[in-house]
């Protein structure tokens, strides 16, 4: 967990739409406003796919819950849209399906695992996607991981990120410090050869593997707070403009967030920017 202090000025300029869905609930403590934004990048066509469901509707919020689920399709194989969009599909209809009595993130993890022999299955192995889902019911978050999208909660002073990124890089991290407390100050680790590894990028989850890969989702849920901002996201939004950047932007009031969020990606103009897309989600008293 990380803590940032304003430093950027934000800029002005807004070139891109969002969705604003305000909820207000009487005798309920907490509301919800669900902003999202997309964009193409540098690259050819859009492989991200997203879903937000129940944000219009006050008595499916109450007896379902606000669902929200963000996929990238992998730029780097063939079916990529095919793959992030029956991702959604698959998430969506297991939400549907969800038992608020049970264990919601199992569930959640089952319907992960269930998306990924999905695309396996519709992609042949050709096409994979990541995936984040969360869900906000009875004021409490339940979330689930694969691959190395993001989900940011800005709560207060600080940036915290709720999931882990599954990547090779973090991988040699895990297995260095099953052997130390400390991986970055054990004399011996070698970080310089962590950070300098060519593989560090490469997922080591997705959905569409074979054998499937590691899940991540949240063994108890989180008591959700008045001010509280969320971020779903692709990495081709945090990857590209770190903690510090959405600490501040995420300031902002949702709409103007994504405005923000969309015009420092455009700003820096990057030959090799993915596709980025991101669902925030700002819990009001």
């Amino acid at each position: 967990m990380r803590l940032f202090k304003r430093r950027e000025k934000i800029p002005k300029k807004v070139t891109a739409d969002a969705t604003t869905v305000p909820v207000k609930v009487h005798n309920v403590r907490l509301s919800y406003i669900v902003e999202n934004l997309q964009g193409i990048g540098s690259r050819p066509r859009q492989e991200d796919s997203f879903a937000v469901l129940n944000a219009t509707d006050v008595r499916l919020i109450l007896d379902q819950g606000l669902f929200a689920v963000v996929a990238d399709g992998m730029g780097g194989m063939q079916d990529g849209q095919l793959a992030s969009t029956r991702a959604v599909e698959v998430l969506t209809a297991a939400f549907r399906q969800l038992d608020h009595d049970g264990n919601i993130g199992e569930q959640l993890c089952e319907a992960a695992l269930s998306a990924s022999a999905e695309v396996l299955g519709v992609c042949d192995g050709s096409g994979g996607s990541t995936c984040v889902c969360t869900l906000l019911f009875d004021e409490r978050l339940y979330w689930c991981s694969v691959g190395d999208s993001a989900i940011l909660l800005r709560r207060g002073d600080g940036l915290y990120r709720l999931n882990r990124s599954h990547t090779y890089y973090n991988q040699l991290l895990l297995d260095a410090v099953t052997d130390s407390a400390d991986a970055y100050a054990h004399p011996g680790i070698d970080r310089d050869a962590i950070d300098a590894d060519p593989d560090g990028v490469r997922l080591t989850s997705f959905l569409g593997m074979d054998p499937p890969g590691e899940v991540e989702f949240s063994r108890r849920p989180l008591p959700l707070m008045d001010g509280d901002t969320l971020l779903l996201c692709s990495d081709g939004v945090e990857g590209v403009l770190g903690e510090d950047t959405l600490y501040d932007l995420l300031s902002l009031s949702p709409h103007a967030a994504c405005d923000a969020i969309c015009n420092h990606i455009e700003d820096l103009a990057s030959p090799s920017q993915d596709n980025y897309t991101a669902i925030l989600i700002a819990v009001r008293q």
